[in-house]
């Protein structure tokens, strides 16, 4: 394999592809690069056997062929060149770079056979498209509430499912749940997938400059869904399971109803946090028909807060105590001037929404 291509471009590409090279493999190979030479352009690709991500750029291909690099090392050798022209040398598992002037350097490498096995889309198959901006609003509004629990796969992924028109991404751990949808103009394929939370977020991040349309594709035989826009494409890997039946556990009636500025909610609940933390206790929201809210936490060992601000409240006066992670994790990603909260109070879940924030819902079981 001999080729030669623009620094800017490899070290790109590599900053790209390497999102999926896992800190510690199954196999020695993953912790590689596969770089791949034919007609006129060079390929990187990355796995961690969840997702595969591909990135295509043009060069000047003298000779085809592949070699798989150790990743981490290439991109930062690269990364420190400076732009220009670089010369690619790969013969016999040793990968030979000239740049032009100044440097040389020898990289040795594992044959590209022991790479696993790259998935590639079937032309013309039906998709899916959006904008970055889109697939970025329905990552940040769901990844928080994804589980971390690896005896639950289902939890740990994002379901996300296409159906009349309407783009849905929904996470849950058990204890709280996201949901954000987006209508979608065309007549695609309908489906309903679980997919790796990380490795969607990561998908929104490779996309997040990206000014073309993002295409979505399904292929079942392969178990993957398919991420693909100009030069960068991701597989991610579906996970098997059923996911919970969401919908059932949404209230569809409340008895107490209140509107609060989101920043005078956020701000309490950091003050508070600090003594709910060092104690594992809970954060607790008093609602008061006076239009009142007061957000505290005591414990005799830490000390005790409170912060109170003035709100929209209707319905009952009531008290509600949450895990203190939540709310940071619910309020650190919501953009919104005010949020609705609604509930039946107990244990049952409360329903928290923005006014500014279409087709959007969260949901935090309370703690006892």
């Amino acid at each position: 394999m001999i080729f030669e291509c623009l620094q800017e471009y490899l070290s790109r590409g590599l900053s790209i592809v390497n999102r999926a090279v896992p800190v510690k493999g199954s196999l020695p190979v993953l912790s590689n690069v596969l770089i791949s030479a034919e007609k006129g352009k060079v390929r990187l690709t990355a796995t961690n056997l969840e997702t595969v991500i591909t990135y295509t750029f043009g060069a000047e291909v003298k000779e085809e062929g592949s070699l798989t690099v150790p990743a981490k090392m290439f991109q930062e050798f690269i990364s420190n060149l400076e732009p220009g022209k670089i010369l690619i040398n790969a013969e016999k598992n040793v990968l030979n770079l000239t740049s032009f002037p100044k440097s040389k350097a020898k990289f040795n490498g594992m044959s590209s056979i022991e790479f696993p096995e790259i998935p590639s889309l079937k032309e013309n198959s039906k998709h899916i498209q959006i904008n970055s901006k889109t697939l970025s609003n329905l990552v940040t509004h769901t990844h928080f509430s994804s589980s971390t629990d690896v005896t639950r796969p289902a939890l740990t992924g994002t379901l996300i499912t296409y159906n009349n028109g309407i783009l849905n991404f929904v996470t849950t751990d058990g204890f709280r749940l996201s949901e954000k949808s987006q209508p979608i103009e065309g007549e695609f394929q309908e489906f309903n997938v679980i997919v790796p939370t990380k490795s969607i977020s990561d998908v929104s991040k490779i996309y997040s400059n990206n000014e073309d349309l993002i295409s979505i594709n399904l292929s079942e035989s392969d178990n993957l869904l398919f991420f693909s826009s100009g030069d960068t494409s991701v597989a991610v890997r579906i996970i098997d399971g059923s996911f919970p039946d969401y919908k059932r556990i949404i209230p569809t009636s409340s008895v107490f109803n209140s509107k609060i500025p989101t920043q005078e909610l956020l701000n309490a609940v950091k003050l508070t946090n600090v003594f709910s933390k060092e104690s594992s206790s809970p954060i607790k929201i008093e609602f008061s028909n006076e239009g009142i809210v007061k957000v505290y936490s005591s414990t005799a060992d830490s000390g005790e807060n409170v912060s109170e601000f003035e709100a929209t409240v209707e319905g009952e006066n009531l008290v509600l105590s949450f895990n203190s992670k939540y709310l940071t994790d619910f309020l650190s990603n919501i953009k919104s001037e005010y949020l609705e909260i609604s509930s039946n109070g107990g244990t049952t879940p409360a329903v928290f929404k923005s006014p500014s924030i279409e087709n959007f819902l969260h949901l935090i079981v309370p703690m006892k």
